[in-house]
């Protein structure tokens, strides 16, 4: 085989590969989750913002009410860190998020006036924010 055929071999098969593979940012958008988490949706009469922390005394009272609720745990989607959301009359609301492709699945436990409000899970995110 001479250095031509080599050549032409090699080409052949890199256009193989890219056609196979496929190499547009098409085709990677399919591999991105289309459902992430909102800076802001609105649920009732409350606009819930998301915040960029959570603070330490934040994470203290999550830890008091898991100690005293401990089948929050045996949830499957409670694992990871939690995402915080929080509304001007100071609810606040750990979401724990499992974001797939096509796909997500939440958890949230709620605090209001200084202690557990509720639970509640479910699936994908409908954004009512407008």
């Amino acid at each position: 085989m001479n250095s031509t055929q080599v050549s032409s071999l090699s080409t052949l098969l890199i256009a193989c590969l890219f056609m196979i593979c496929g190499c547009s940012e098409q085709s990677m958008e399919k591999l991105t989750p289309v459902n992430q988490p909102p800076l802001t949706f609105v649920e009732g009469d409350s606009t819930w913002t998301k915040e960029k922390e959570i603070l330490p005394v934040m994470e203290v009272e999550l830890a008091t009410i898991v100690n005293h609720r401990p089948s929050l745990t045996d949830n499957p989607r409670m694992t990871g860190n939690p995402v915080l959301y929080s509304t001007s009359d100071g609810r606040i609301r750990f979401y724990w998020l499992t974001i797939g492709i096509g796909e997500m699945e939440w958890l949230y436990v709620e605090f209001n006036e200084g202690g557990f409000n509720t639970s509640d899970e479910g699936t994908g995110w409908e954004d009512t924010s407008g």
